[in-house]
Order: structure tokens, then sequence, then C-alpha cells
């Protein structure tokens, strides 16, 4: 059954800018398959995710499928103890987080202190070998799969199954002197693919720079430079320092970068920039932003990119901007960056729960759905995918009589379904009728439709 959740913000409300978010439980601590520190993965309305059946975090663990609007069931496609096919007599014992595209689901497996494979299952047949190497945090596209491969570089296997590494360590750097990094960016675990691009953040052995985020266009065989400390960090003027997080949709890139030498990091903050590296660098937010919840933005930790939608995870408020943690979005119109708004943060309640952390990932957005981790306590966790209306498929937030007009009527109307708890009453988005939603009426009706 389908179940939209029931979102209750108990911090600052968020001053809606037209754009609706819902939100849809895929597992709970109360569902059949329950989920704890996921990066699950999401492609065409499916979402495949690693889980467990038993009472207890790990206990008979699970990868599964499900529809991302919530209805339909679960499809397991492997537990614990099935047999793997390229090792007679072994049994699976553990999973990794799967990827998934056009139904074709990428999973890692191995038996108790046994070597990892990869398998794949596509469209829900029964699994078979994919590689002989266990594939940790696969990313599958258009293209083929791609995972970190040594510190600095990517494996990348195509669909006629060859297979290249990409920057490893002591390859010849592409836009400076000197060779890749040694040593590994903190993080680094997905190298996130659009139709031709890949993309990731890596470490450099050279005189002119030791850090940058790199691409390889896939149709041209071509490595180069999206970012390097050579560039300069908008709304500032100095270089980048550190590079962490990134993701492409192949038109755009994303990336977190900062430089950590100056005002505590004031200067970290997600960026974007055009799959070819040579234009301006655009600022989507950083440490002076002020967040939607309030307060200022603090640390950033994932972002995505796909179409004209950025998410990205951090948190915010406070003397050093982490009084809550959150998920938040920002669309984009024709490359300008508009609002930025809350998706959920850690002052909200869902479905009678806590949030306490969250968790994203490239993977698990596609276009404007993305699906996350909720982590309510150290042992209870959900699986939600949000589903996010761009604000001109919104419709008239604050024309609240529905005639098609913003006029002094529809504060009256407002007046009505708020007495009435009526749909017409959220103007904030949060899922609730509340006072908060007068104010943001008015901030509504003042901005126009």
């Amino acid at each position: 059954m389908k179940h939209i959740a029931t979102l209750l913000v108990i911090g600052l409300p968020m001053a809606s800018q037209g754009q609706e978010v819902s939100l849809t439980r895929i597992a709970s601590p109360d569902t059949q398959i329950r989920v704890l520190g996921n990066r699950p993965a999401l492609h065409n309305g499916t979402v495949a995710f690693e889980g467990y059946l038993g009472p207890l975090y790990a206990q008979g663990e699970v990868i599964a499928t499900a529809s991302a609007d919530g209805l339909g069931g679960y499809q397991i496609l492997v537990s614990v103890g099935d047999p793997r096919p390229d090792r007679p007599g072994s049994v699976f014992s553990a999973f990794g987080n799967p990827g998934i595209y056009n139904g074709k689901v990428l999973f890692y497996g191995r038996e108790t202190a046994g070597f990892a494979s990869t398998y794949m299952s596509d469209n829900g047949a029964p699994y078979e070998l994919y590689s002989d190497g266990g594939i940790f945090d696969p990313f599958i596209g258009p293209s083929g799969v791609t995972s970190p491969s040594s510190p600095a570089g990517v494996s990348f296997r195509d669909n006629a199954g060859n297979d290249q590494l990409l920057g490893q360590r002591n390859d010849p750097f592409v836009c400076a002197s000197g060779v890749f990094g040694l040593t590994s960016v903190a993080g680094f675990r997905i190298a996130p693919m659009s139709d031709h691009h890949i993309i990731w953040p890596t470490k450099v052995t050279s005189v002119e720079f030791d850090r940058a985020i790199v691409a390889y266009d896939i149709s041209t065989d071509s490595l180069y430079c999206i970012v390097t400390q050579a560039d300069t960090i908008p709304n500032f003027g100095g270089p980048f320092d550190f590079f962490y997080k990134s993701d492409t949709d192949g038109v755009l890139a994303a990336f977190i970068g900062y430089d950590q030498n100056i005002g505590f990091n004031q200067h970290e903050g997600v960026y974007i920039r055009d799959i070819s590296g040579t234009g301006p660098i655009t600022m989507i937010a950083d440490k002076l932003t002020t967040s939607p919840s309030g307060g200022n933005f603090g640390n950033f930790v994932n972002v995505s990119i796909d179409g004209d939608l950025i998410i990205f995870e951090g948190c915010s408020g406070g003397n050093f901007g982490c009084d809550r943690y959150g998920i938040y979005g920002c669309f984009l119109d024709n490359g300008v960056p508009g609002k930025i708004f809350n998706i959920i943060t850690s002052d909200d309640m869902i479905d009678g729960r806590p949030v306490i952390d969250l968790t994203i990932n490239p993977r698990g957005q596609d276009g404007n759905q993305l699906a996350f981790d909720i982590r309510h306590d150290a042992q209870n966790a959900s699986l939600y995918v949000a589903t996010i209306t761009p604000p001109n498929q919104a419709g008239c937030i604050p024309d609240t009589n529905g005639d098609g007009m913003l006029s002094p009527a529809d504060f009256t109307a407002w007046i009505y379904a708020f007495n009435n708890a009526l749909p017409e009453c959220d103007q904030n988005g949060d899922g609730s009728c509340t006072p908060p939603d007068f104010t943001a009426w008015i901030s509504n009706f003042n901005d126009g439709c």
C-alpha cells in the first residue's frame, strides 16, 4: 500500500518558493524489509537497496527493489544463504549497496572471510556473475559500470565488457606536470557517470597543485580537468584548496570545494561548472549563505545533480553552522541558481519518528526524484523517496480559492482552509496546517505566480 509520509516541522518553517516536495516511504522499522545506513540507488521509478529481514541490524541481509511510488511491495533479488553461482559450495553472507539502471541491479556479495564478487540481476531475473572482483559501490549507467580503483583513479567497464583503468596512481596527470596521486581523497566511494562522462575528485603529485576534479569523456576517450587548485573560488577570489564530492549529468559538473586556510573554511561550498571545465564556476551555497531553515550553512557532505535540480547534504544554524542536518535542493533556470529550499532536516519529525541523520548519494537521484536514508536512532532507519515538483509546475500556491488569480479573496479562502485544516492551508510545504503557514501565505502572495 502506498504511504505518503507525514512530515511535521518542529523547527523554523521553510519559506515556500513554489516547489512541492512529496515524501514516500519505501522501508522503515515497521516494514517487512528494514534498512540501516544505506546508499540506495534509483532509476526509472525503481529503488534498489540493501536491507535485512531479521529483528536486529544485519540479520537476514537481502538485496531488494521496490517501486518509487510505494506501490507493489518488494522484490527480493538475493538473500544471505543463497548460493554463489561462481563458487560451488559457497553461499552469500554479506552484501554491499547496489546500483541500478534500466532495471539491471548490480551488487557486491561475499561469504564470511571469503573472496567477494559482483553480480547482476536483469529486471528481476536470477542473478548471475558480473565480475570476479568485488565492486563495493558500483555506479551503473548507460555506458557501463564505474567504481573507485586505486587511491586516485576509477575502474570503468563498458557495455561490451572492456575494462579500463583511469587516472591510476603514477599515471601522467592530464592538466599539469606530474602524476596522479598516491593517496586517496577522503570519502571517495562512488564514481558518478552520465551518458558520456565519468567524474571524480583526485589527488595529484605536481609542482602546480595537488588536488583536482577530473572527468573522462567516454565518447572521445579523453581525460581532462573540471576544476583544480589553480581556479578561484566565487565571491572570494582566492584559490581552491580542497575538493570533496562531485557529480555530473553530462551538461554540468557539481562539486564541493573550499579553501581550508581562510576563515575556518568559510568558503567551503557547493559549486557548478559546465562539463567542459572551461566556463565560469557558479556558487550554489557556501558558509556565508543563509539556510532556508535559518542560520548560515556549515559543512557540506554530499552533492548530486540531474537536469535542473541540484541536491546537497549538509548542516546549518548555530555558531559553527551545524545545529541541524539536512538535505536541500536548488533548481537552475538556464544555469542560474534559484532559491535554496529544504527537502528534509533534523528539525523535522517524519511519520512520528525523529530525524537524527540523513544520507544521500548521486546514485539516489534520478531527475526530480531522490532516494535517501534517514537514521532515527542507533538501530532504526528508514528509506524514502522525495519527489520534487519545480516551481513552474507546482501551481499557484497562494491562489487558495482556485480562481486562477491572486486577490484579497484568497486571504479569506486561506482563513477558511486554516480553520478546517484543508490542504490549501499548507503554504510552507511542511505537510501540516499551522500558524507559520500564514506568514508563508503572505510571502507567497507577495512573490506572485
